[in-house]
């Protein structure tokens, strides 16, 4: 609850408990970071197949919107899917930025 409060208005963080006031993961710029979507948030839901082993160690991921756009997302061995939904919130510029995985 705290969480979606500061994604919506970083100042709500001051009206939490002071016991997650200092809550690393509830800091506005932790927040901020964050591109997958909660539960009832307006967002694109978008697509994947599996990834595939890059020579690199890495991975690269198919995603795609709804209506068909695609894209091929190449990712460190270590990403999360944090870091997938971030990757895709900026190639495909989602307004909101964030999507459902």
């Amino acid at each position: 609850l705290v969480f979606e409060a500061v994604r919506q208005n970083r100042v709500s963080l001051r009206f939490a408990a002071a016991c997650l006031q200092n809550d690393p993961v509830l800091q506005p710029a932790c927040v901020a970071g964050n591109h997958i979507a909660s539960e009832g948030q307006a967002a694109p839901v978008l697509s994947m197949e599996p990834a595939e082993r890059l020579p690199d160690g890495g991975f690269a991921l198919a995603v795609w919107r709804p209506g068909g756009a695609q894209a091929e997302l190449r990712l460190q061995c270590d990403a999360t899917w944090g870091d997938v939904a971030k990757a895709a919130v900026e190639h495909f510029r989602v307004h909101g930025g964030a999507v459902y995985l």
